[in-house]
């Protein structure tokens, strides 16, 4: 990627971090309560979850750079509502355009990076841009979040941290409206009619069976973090020394870092091995096994091990999907793909938020951990022995 793509990348992801630890504060300090919050949550969620695909094919038919810069628009009056806001109309206005921008997002910047990257580099530069990405996300992150606290604790307000992320999401919209270019591919996709657009990826998802294997797993990985992130932190609680809350933050730090190292060390293997299915294969293996190691764990020590871990692979997962997905995704699919990976995410973590809810008070966090694991690792298996088998079919038809 060039150095404006990768600074716009980190402009974005370090202005979501900004107000990613206190956004629930923002909110209760506007007038949510702790019963009205899951519902103003709930509004981003769904328009969130309802705008995904149509985002993506808008992406793919009138042009990524279009897309995105309308999804900056919509972020910068979720953000407009949300600084003077001070009734629950504005509040639910600003949930509403702060969904549309999430979903809006989504897929339509990175799918115009990674275009502009294979066109000049081809397919074979895939690992290193997924890893790249991967990498600005996490530390553009993990910077914005230290600093939004830092802000948030030292001003005992969170109007900085609005302006503050308004004023870089309005450089941002500056800064790909002068320096991002669309694609001759892009362009020549927006004569193509919606009709044909959904037509051509219906048959794109029947032709190809491995677009079925990573929307089951994209669910499942939702589902993963859905159990992870909901109760990681009592249970940490549960079972560390008394006033251990402060290492809450520190090991939240581990998680970014560690996703880090994870992608980083992915690059390498995708660089190594051709056959990406298998290393996908071994991913979701060894990823259920941590899981469950982690649900067995009995004192902080071990748990931060176990976690630390579990996010690097985490992150070495993630570009692994990343890449496979790119590889199979034809150009003027590939914001409609990115899309759908993502709705299937969200679907997934959304489920398993539902049904950890009821089954947490009879098995127990370790018992729901151990259950996810246990999934995972059914679904590698899975996974690998239905791929070797198409693979020896490929190999049979060539002789």
């Amino acid at each position: 990627m060039t150095k404006s793509q990768q600074a716009i990348l980190i402009i974005n992801h370090f202005s979501k971090g900004i107000l990613a630890p206190i956004m629930n504060l923002i909110l209760l300090g506007k007038g949510a309560t702790l019963q009205t919050l899951p519902l103003f949550l709930g509004v981003y969620s769904t328009v969130a979850l309802c705008s995904e695909l149509p985002s993506g094919v808008s992406a793919d038919l009138f042009g990524r750079k279009r897309v995105y810069l309308l999804s900056c628009g919509f972020e910068i009056l979720a953000l407009v509502l949300l600084l003077f806001g001070e009734n629950v109309f504005w509040l639910v206005s600003a949930m509403v355009f702060m969904g549309l921008g999430r979903s809006f997002a989504s897929g339509s910047i990175d799918a115009l990076f990674i275009d502009d990257s294979i066109s000049m580099y081809g397919k074979d530069i895939l690992p290193k841009v997924t890893t790249q990405m991967a990498i600005l996300e996490g530390s553009g992150l993990a910077l914005g979040s230290i600093l939004g606290g830092f802000i948030a604790n030292s001003s005992h307000t969170f109007g900085i941290n609005i302006r503050l992320r308004l004023i870089m999401t309005i450089i941002l919209l500056g800064l790909c409206a002068l320096f991002v270019n669309p694609q001759a591919s892009e362009k020549t996709s927006e004569h193509k009619s919606l009709r044909l657009h959904l037509k051509q990826g219906k048959e794109l998802l029947l032709s190809r069976s491995e677009f079925s294997y990573l929307l089951m797993g994209f669910v499942l990985f939702g589902m993963l973090l859905a159990a992870v992130e909901t109760y990681w932190q009592p249970a940490f609680l549960a079972i560390s020394p008394e006033n251990s809350t402060w290492m809450l933050g520190i090991i939240t730090s581990l998680g970014f870092s560690t996703v880090i190292l994870g992608s980083w060390l992915t690059k390498r293997l995708l660089e190594r091995d051709r056959n990406w299915w298998r290393l996908y294969t071994y991913g979701r293996l060894i990823f259920g096994v941590c899981i469950i190691n982690f649900a067995l764990q009995k004192n902080a020590f071990g748990y931060i091990l176990s976690y630390g871990f579990l996010y690097v692979l985490l992150g070495a997962n993630s570009v692994l999907d990343s890449s496979i997905l790119n590889r199979i995704s034809p150009s003027n699919m590939r914001a409609s793909a990115l899309s759908l990976s993502s709705l299937a995410v969200q679907l997934g973590y959304l489920s398993a938020s539902l049904i950890s809810s009821i089954l947490v008070t009879h098995i127990d966090i370790s018992g729901l951990w151990i259950m996810v694991g246990v999934f995972m690792c059914g679904f590698g298996l899975s996974i690998g022995l239905v791929t070797q088998r198409n693979q020896k079919k490929a190999k049979s038809r060539s002789h």
